[in-house]
């Protein structure tokens, strides 16, 4: 029938990719995905990140405030074994563990972003013209 889908679990493993059944194979989301490679699943009516659709689906509900890291770094695993909890904090740490924290700017980077705040750029701007988010930004800014 026209409009009616699986119960929402089903419907949303259906569109999981299983490359493996081992703790260390990915599960690739193969729906919608974010411009960084994230799975997005639609549920009720709202495009939520599918990291957090299992975790709520195999461990129950997160917390306020926690993410839903991957210990993989794969965007689109749904891998329940390749999955934490932490708080930002938390996955900062894992970002920079990684060495995935931080856009190379180099010393010509971190220069640009100080001379165009001294030139009165948001940091927004400063952002999108050096093609990053606001984080690095705003971490030259506090050393400068």
């Amino acid at each position: 029938m026209r409009g009616v889908h699986p119960p929402m679990p089903r419907r949303f493993w259906q569109k999981v990719r299983m490359y493996g059944v081992g703790p260390g194979d990915c599960w690739e989301f193969a729906g919608a995905r974010d411009p960084k490679g994230y799975g997005r699943f639609n549920l009720r009516g709202k495009s939520v990140p599918t990291q957090r659709v299992v975790w709520e689906l195999t461990n129950g509900q997160i917390p306020d405030g926690m993410f839903v890291c991957h210990h993989c770094d794969n965007p689109p695993c749904c891998n329940p074994a390749h999955l934490f909890l932490g708080t930002p904090a938390d996955n900062m740490a894992d970002k920079i563990a990684k060495d995935r924290h931080c856009y190379k700017l180099g010393p010509d980077g971190e220069q640009s972003i100080r001379i165009l705040a001294l030139l009165g750029l948001s940091r927004k701007r400063i952002a999108e013209l050096h093609g990053v988010s606001r984080y690095p930004v705003d971490r030259v800014l506090k050393c400068a």
